[in-house]
């Protein structure tokens, strides 16, 4: 259970700074073209940051081709996630676009890193969180 709090405890100061950077990029990139396109743009950027260094930093984990096709089905996911729900909040519910970012990341953090760490560290990976059976 230790390494599971240390692993989520790096993965969220990872984020921190992923998502402080994405979120930098999409507020300029939404001033110059619509807010999707920057969304996206600033989706893939972040990917790309965040598979280096969760990869590095959190998982300590060797490269490996299926980690990465894992870990950007994960990313996928959380795309069509994220922008389906962005776009309900702000074409739907009328929510500023910077509220409705901040909404998407903030759902989607427990949900990703659990994702993550499965690409990482594979099936049995899952079992820890599993409450222990008694003996």
């Amino acid at each position: 259970m230790k390494k599971i709090a240390g692993e989520f405890s790096g993965f969220l100061v990872v984020g921190a700074i992923n998502t402080a950077v994405t979120y930098a990029l999409f507020l300029v990139l939404a001033q110059y073209t619509h807010y999707w396109t920057a969304y996206t743009i600033a989706f893939l950027v972040g990917i790309a940051l965040s598979y280096i260094l969760n990869a590095l930093v959190v998982f300590t984990a060797r490269h490996s081709m299926g980690a990465m096709f894992k870990f950007s089905f994960v990313y996928v996911f959380q795309y069509l996630f994220g922008s389906l729900s962005l776009v309900a909040m702000v074409d739907g519910l009328g929510f500023p676009q910077p509220v409705a970012m901040l909404i998407v990341v903030a759902i989607s953090v427990p949900m990703t890193f659990v994702l993550v760490r499965l690409a990482f560290h594979g099936q049995g990976a899952g079992a820890q969180f599993s409450p222990r059976q008694p003996s």
